[in-house]
């Protein structure tokens, strides 16, 4: 789903302007895994505020995405509404494994929508915002939007070879994991809004849950995904991408589990590494 090796940090008053900003260290590549313990949050721990601004790309007539209107951009805001609660309520774990780990129910992470953007390119409107394979830019600085200080999304519609719409949702996200682009990829949203409002209404904020994490510094918590997370809470078994909770003792319902966007548990140490890496500035 994404590529992700640390060479920068950001300061905190990147998310949250009203905290002090400490000196940047550049060696935090691969820290021991327990220094996130220290920033585990608890009640009392301040909210740090995501800021984000969504780009919807559209054909040089507008047709092809979510449109610029009421109705629209009211369901754009009412999934990171709901990709919020995903954060302030964790999910109950379910793993067959250790039972020791405690569960914390809230990350103390929000994200809020800044703007909502809506750009005509047909030449672009079908493309990732960042090409992987090559590393290249193509068109996140054309189109971002305070891209030091915020996580830039781009809603795009994907095709097939032949042309035709591809239905399938995913995404890529880029940020703390070092890739020089502070932006978040979602892929097919519009077509499964058209043409599968309830699932999309359920599942589009999981995927986009998923991807800010990606976004926030983790990767996933499964072995056979070739990324896997070094947390000792999140196991990350050799087990197949798509596997069954319920029946496979090595799996869990972590929100970081490759191809997989029902779960929405985050472990303590997953919610450490995210505020860890806001705040190491």
């Amino acid at each position: 789903m994404k590529k992700i090796f640390y060479v920068f940090c950001f300061i905190v008053l990147r998310y949250l302007p009203t905290m002090d900003a400490q000196n940047c260290s550049f060696n935090d590549t691969d820290a021991v895994e327990t220094v996130n313990d220290a920033y585990l949050p608890n009640s009392n721990s301040l909210i740090y505020t995501v800021r984000l601004n969504l780009h919807v790309m559209q054909k040089d007539d507008s047709s092809g995405n979510f449109q610029n209107t009421t109705t629209d951009k009211a369901y754009l805001q009412q999934m990171f509404d709901d990709v919020n609660t995903i954060y302030s309520a964790n999910q109950q774990p379910v793993w067959n494994g250790p039972q020791n780990d405690p569960y914390l129910p809230d990350t103390r992470i929000r994200f809020r929508i800044d703007g909502i953007y809506f750009h005509r390119n047909s030449a672009v409107c079908h493309l990732k915002p960042y090409n992987e394979s090559t590393g290249s830019d193509v068109y996140f600085n054309q189109y971002g939007v305070n891209i030091d200080h915020s996580i830039n999304i781009f809603f795009v519609e994907l095709l097939y070879d032949n042309g035709t719409p591809y239905i399938i949702r995913a995404g890529n996200g880029f940020g703390l994991n070092g890739e020089d682009k502070n932006c978040v990829g979602l892929y097919s949203l519009y077509y499964g809004y058209l043409n599968d409002p309830s699932g999309s209404r359920y599942l589009d904020p999981r995927l986009i849950a998923h991807e800010l994490g990606h976004g926030l510094g983790l990767k996933h918590t499964m072995a056979s995904s070739g990324k896997c997370d070094e947390l000792s809470d999140t196991y990350c078994p050799d087990v197949a991408v798509v596997c069954n909770y319920n029946t496979d003792v090595n799996c869990s319902n972590n929100m970081m589990k490759a191809s997989s966007i029902v779960n929405t548990h985050k472990s303590p140490r997953q919610m450490g590494k995210m505020r860890r890496l806001m705040t190491v500035g």
